[in-house]
């Protein structure tokens, strides 16, 4: 027995909700999670098709095409208004990915309240690869000057 001997914990039980070294992860952790929350409630309350509202892309303003990301903010507000077809018609590449932001803000949220990561996601690598290839071939598809790909095109 070691009585009356402090020695500091290492390993996971140093990184318990009270441990000095987790408090930084769960300030960043409550930091994404309050960003992400005041980025959606403003976009809730402010259409970004009104001008003014939200910023303009620059990839659309220096090239006139439009990105994997363009309509995703008037998507979001679509979605936080329960419009998923409108929510569509924006973006279709990020009422895909919904899902998967959410996990990702839930996972930041159980971190910044208890400290502890919960079980991520383990994907292997080539569906990482798998989503980068899809992404581009959405930008390539929705520039092409083809009638029938003109639903892929933001609309709002």
């Amino acid at each position: 027995m070691t009585a009356g001997l402090d020695i500091p914990p290492t390993g996971p039980a140093a990184d318990s909700p009270t441990g000095r070294r987790d408090l930084p992860r769960r300030f960043v952790s409550a930091a994404i999670v309050a960003g992400a929350v005041a980025g959606a409630v403003y976009l809730a309350g402010h259409d970004p098709s009104v001008p003014g509202n939200a910023p303009c892309c620059p990839f659309r303003t220096l090239t006139g095409a439009y990105c994997p990301g363009c309509g995703t903010l008037r998507a979001i507000h679509a979605l936080s208004h329960g419009d998923l077809p409108a929510a569509a018609r924006c973006n279709i590449l990020t009422v895909a990915a919904v899902p998967l932001g959410l996990w990702f803000l839930l996972t930041h949220a159980v971190r910044a309240a208890t400290g502890r990561r919960p079980p991520g996601l383990r994907l292997p690598a080539w569906a990482g690869w798998t989503v980068l290839a899809i992404v581009l071939l959405y930008w390539i598809l929705r520039n092409m000057p083809l009638e029938y790909l003109t639903w892929l095109r933001p609309k709002g």
